[in-house]
């Protein structure tokens, strides 16, 4: 854990992976609570059974605050690469996933800023058997806990997203960010705690183009997007 002013340790290194885990781990993500206190590292255990794992510990000196604990419940695969985001009232898990009834789905579970869970794991993608979809990312979007997900979707090249509650009960249906011909290769998210706006940001494969959409999440319902600037509606959000 570095200063971000002069980037300096604050804690000694800290060892996040002990016994008691079988040990093949990669793809760890982390990141910090909002009021700096507490860090959310993830990661994936590929050894045999396997599994999605997290742990918070405190950013003052190194220490484990909780876990770590097994994230996934169900719905695992064996490239789950997962994403943190983290509000002041608790933290999403989200993570690609075998499991969802037609090749790879998308899955999440929310936790409170103790480690103990909120929701059950849940499919975030409305059709589960609509083909593959992978490259999950999660944002915040609102201090009590409303969470904004988004995948790419390969069964019609499209990137896709959904919205739910810090309970994981869906606010809407999958809506669709974009349809593109070619394949994509890169998706990013970021929201706002305060306004409940967020981004996507995805990145066409075969021209390189980067697009992004922003929205103004108004309600369950309403979104006013635009892309590159150029707004396709003219809603005034209250």
């Amino acid at each position: 854990i570095l200063d971000s002013s002069n980037f300096a340790a604050l804690v000694p290194e800290i060892t996040v992976v002990t016994g008691g885990i079988a040990l093949v781990c990669s793809q760890m993500v982390i990141s910090f609570s909002a009021d700096g206190e507490k860090v959310i590292v993830a990661w994936y255990d590929s050894a045999p059974p396997g599994g999605l794992y997290y742990e918070l510990f405190y950013a003052n000196n190194g220490s484990s605050a909780a876990g770590p604990f097994l994230a996934n419940q169900t719905g695992f695969g064996a490239n789950p690469r997962p994403q943190i985001s983290v509000l002041d009232s608790g933290f999403a898990i989200a993570w690609n996933s075998n499991n969802d009834g037609d090749d790879k789905g998308i899955y999440a579970r929310t936790f409170d800023l103790d480690g103990a869970p909120l929701s059950a794991g849940f499919v975030v993608n409305s059709d589960k058997f609509a083909g593959a979809q992978r490259s999950a990312v999660v944002a915040g979007i609102s201090a009590s806990g409303t969470y904004v997900f988004a995948w790419l979707d390969e069964n019609d090249n499209s990137v896709q997203s959904r919205v739910f509650t810090a309970n994981g009960v869906a606010e809407h249906s999958t809506f669709i960010v974009a349809n593109v011909s070619t394949n994509m290769e890169q998706i990013a998210i970021s929201g706002s705690n305060e306004f409940g706006a967020f981004s996507i940001l995805f990145n066409e494969g075969v021209t390189r183009t980067e697009y992004i959409k922003q929205y103004d999440c108004c309600s369950a319902r309403d979104f006013c997007g635009f892309v590159h600037g150029t707004c396709s509606h003219n809603l005034e959000c209250t």
